[in-house]
């Protein structure tokens, strides 16, 4: 997917030089001006990139397009519940696509890291709108180690970012009957081989299922304390008022995660607990001594 923009192109060569000249060449010998000013100038590149493809509208439908559809495309079947295709669903050029917009995806949300809040969160809401988890989904399943562990990360950042983002994703997926991120994150934590892929899987699903004390201090008989304020007050706490519905409501959407998880993808994280065979007192003959050495 070329970026027909020439200036934006040249910024992305551009900071990637940089990058290669702060990081290796230059690593040993900068001075903290020359740090400085190869850091600024790398900040503003970012800044530019970010918000060309944060707001360029075809670029974005062409890097999104076929995952969120592919998905759809399997309906329910006799009863069971839609899943995410396999690797194999897909000819080989569109998967190799598919794996060069994960790169792709994450470097932008790398990038995004080191900018302001406010670019920072215009690229990750516009990347979560436009499907950015159903490009998680598809990547969960895949079997290249380099995937897995870039889509770990990213999951991460937007885990960080927003985690009611995810828990309503999945709850959306769950009510449609198809397969869910949560589900897809907790069989990979339960099959990867990857201590270090498993323990990002188990931070993340940590987090999501972490929803003890979101929004409690600030909902919990606010409405009832109003009409006791002084008129100042009043007017200030009123003001507050959309920041605490907006808490209750995530609030809301935790309890609803929690209980889905709990139905749904718990089952599955216990089954190598609840398979263990029953526990049994060995009653078999006791371990013969060794026989003592024997001295001349």
């Amino acid at each position: 997917m070329p970026i027909e923009d020439e200036n934006v192109r040249a910024k992305i060569h551009q900071t990637y030089r940089l990058l290669y000249l702060k990081d290796v060449i230059l690593a040993r010998v900068l001075d903290d001006p020359m740090f400085n000013i190869l850091n600024s100038l790398l900040f503003f590149n970012q800044i530019e990139i970010i918000t060309h493809i944060a707001n360029n509208d075809r670029f974005l439908s062409e890097l999104f397009s076929g995952f969120k559809e592919s998905k759809l495309k399997i309906a329910e079947v006799s009863g069971k519940r839609a899943v995410t295709p396999e690797p194999g669903d897909v000819n080989e050029e569109e998967n190799k696509r598919r794996k060069d917009v994960v790169a792709l995806l994450h470097q932008l949300m790398l990038m995004g890291k080191q900018v302001q809040l406010q670019h920072r969160q215009q690229l990750y809401r516009t990347l979560v709108e436009r499907g950015l988890l159903f490009v998680c989904e598809w990547a969960l399943k895949q079997e290249d180690p380099t995937i897995l562990n870039q889509i770990a990360e990213m999951l991460s950042i937007v885990i960080d970012h927003d985690v009611n983002v995810v828990r309503t994703h999945a709850l959306r997926e769950h009510a449609e009957k198809r397969k869910t991120i949560a589900e897809d994150m907790s069989s990979l934590m339960l099959s990867t081989t990857d201590l270090g892929l498993k323990s990002q899987m188990a931070d993340a699903i940590r987090t999501l299922v972490d929803i003890g004390g979101e929004g409690s201090e600030v909902s919990l008989g606010i409405r009832e304390q109003l009409p006791d304020c002084p008129s100042e007050t009043l007017q200030n706490s009123r003001l507050q008022i959309p920041n605490i519905l907006r808490t209750q409501r995530d609030q809301a959407t935790g309890d609803a995660f929690l209980g889905y998880f709990y139905e749904a993808c718990i089952i599955d994280m216990y089954k190598p607990i609840v398979e263990l065979p029953d526990f049994k007192a060995y009653k078999g003959k006791s371990q013969p001594q060794r026989d003592s050495v024997s001295q001349d």
